[in-house]
């Protein structure tokens, strides 16, 4: 079991504009990839999907862990947050277009409900 930890910063908002809106974490470490996670924020655990690198879709140049807790819609930026990454659901991937994109993440939530129920 791998937990990552971190302060929570402002990303582009791009996961906002999709429907599923993020934590953001900077990661310099080796995993990447779209996961199952247990979310801790101030004590309580929470359940998501994080994806881990670069944004292919949209060309981002700095890595970062960018988690999709369910359930749940406060503001947490500045906040630390302790992420357990539970199962990957796939790789990372370039998608044609945010539609595209939106379309994939919809089955990766189905996917991680499964694996955390």
């Amino acid at each position: 079991m791998k937990i990552i930890s971190g302060k929570v910063i402002s990303g582009a908002g791009r996961g906002r504009k999709l429907g599923f809106p993020t934590a953001n974490v900077k990661y310099s470490g080796r995993l990447s990839g779209v996961y199952a996670v247990r979310v801790d924020i101030a004590g309580r655990r929470y359940k998501g999907v994080a994806n881990i690198g670069y944004a292919p879709t949209f060309g981002r140049k700095t890595k970062l862990l960018e988690v999709y807790i369910f359930n749940f819609s406060r503001s947490i930026t500045g906040k630390n947050i302790g992420v357990e990454i539970v199962k990957k659901l796939r790789d990372e991937k370039k998608f044609g277009s945010a539609n595209e994109l939106a379309k994939e993440i919809k089955k990766d939530v189905r996917k991680a409900k499964k694996i955390l129920h």
